[in-house]
């Protein structure tokens, strides 16, 4: 991957409990530059929301079991963070 500088960009973080990404679907940041990730896999239930500290480069799983997590929001605000959970047919 290229940064926007045209240098190759620095992965920020790989795993969080040693389970490592496999797809992260979107990105959100807080009012204190604190990333949240959400990471979905497929239609099986093994996505995780994800809390990444850019000051201490710690990544925290903050929900488990999630089927498709998408479309993370953080309100303008900071006071609440909202994301779609999709769930399969059949």
């Amino acid at each position: 991957m290229v940064g926007p500088d045209g240098v190759l960009a620095t992965p920020l973080a790989t795993e969080a409990e040693g389970v490592r990404f496999n797809f992260t679907n979107d990105l959100e940041l807080d009012t204190t530059a604190t990333h949240f990730m959400q990471l979905a896999f497929s239609a099986d239930p093994s996505g995780r929301l994800l809390k990444y500290n850019v000051h201490t480069k710690e990544t925290k799983v903050l929900h488990r079991n999630l089927q498709f997590p998408n479309g993370a929001s953080m309100s303008k605000d900071g006071s609440f963070f909202v994301f779609a959970k999709e769930i399969a047919a059949g």
